[in-house]
């Protein structure tokens, strides 16, 4: 799904040659054509979430210190701080990806070209979390694929703890040698979920997925078939056709006293 969300032609098709692989595609003919993609899903998703910043939303800065009295602060430096961290830019792509992966996270990064903060958007497929014993819609670690020097690993967070994790192997991210949660109990990332499921991730949207591979193997099919049509040809053995002889449906073409040492008669479609 994320492959199809982020328009990767090429692990589009390798998604879909496996599943027309004989259905109905053959070994043979799935080397010879080419998937005729149409990115619909990023359209749709458009039109769902149409409208949503139609006017610059209002940030407040909620202070609260577990008292019964909390106070709403506008701040203009904090609108100054979000601009710089793509905030407003970074909620519109949650909320985009959230109609198709239902679940998806957003984390603050130091941007260490640029030296300054951003938001960037998690989808599903790079998380693993840690479900809370008391409330599986949320969670008490999570581990985030990241790639650092042509490597993937893993940058795990817990109320406690932060560090990096290279397959059984587990390492300090550097200047954090103590691999402590520098935020704990704090956890940095945020989750947005349109609607709960029977997981923590609930379900996505399935049926715009289906429709996107339905889509783009119809358009594959429709032109395949047009290719056929213009560029295909009639072979005809030991059939002993007339110079004028029509070939079309409704004209049945015999030929009869074929002896067994001759080629049995066959008429067929060869394409070009």
């Amino acid at each position: 799904m994320k492959f199809f969300y982020y328009n990767d032609y090429e692990e589009i098709c390798k998604i879909l040659e496996k599943e027309t692989k004989n259905n109905p595609y053959s070994e043979d003919t799935l080397k010879t054509i080419r998937f005729r993609h149409i990115d619909m899903m990023r359209k749709v998703v458009k039109k769902l979430t149409a409208g949503v910043y139609h006017q610059r939303p209002i940030r407040k800065l909620v202070i609260s210190e577990a008292t019964e009295t909390t106070e709403e602060v506008i701040d203009e430096e904090l609108e100054d701080v979000l601009e710089v961290a793509n905030f407003h830019s970074a909620v519109k792509d949650a909320y985009e990806a959230a109609q198709v992966f239902n679940t998806v996270f957003a984390m603050p990064v130091f941007d260490e070209q640029k030296k300054t903060m951003r938001i960037d958007v998690i989808l599903p497929n790079d998380v693993t979390v840690h479900e809370r014993e008391a409330d599986y819609l949320d969670f008490d670690a999570i581990g985030i694929k990241k790639c650092i020097g042509g490597e993937v690993i893993q940058s795990v967070w817990t109320e406690t703890e932060h560090y990096r994790k290279d397959g059984d192997t587990t390492e300090a991210v550097p200047g954090n040698e103590s691999m402590k949660n520098p935020f704990a109990p704090v956890i940095p990332v945020s989750v947005l979920r349109l609607r709960k499921g029977w997981d923590f991730y609930g379900e996505p949207n399935w049926n715009l997925y289906n429709a996107q591979k339905e889509l783009t193997i119809n358009n594959t099919e429709m032109k395949l078939a047009e290719q056929k049509i213009m560029h295909q040809a009639y072979v005809a053995v030991n059939m002993e056709l007339k110079k004028d002889s029509v070939i079309t449906p409704g004209v049945i073409l015999q030929r009869n006293g074929v002896r067994e040492d001759e080629a049995q008669p066959t008429l067929g479609k060869r394409y070009i």
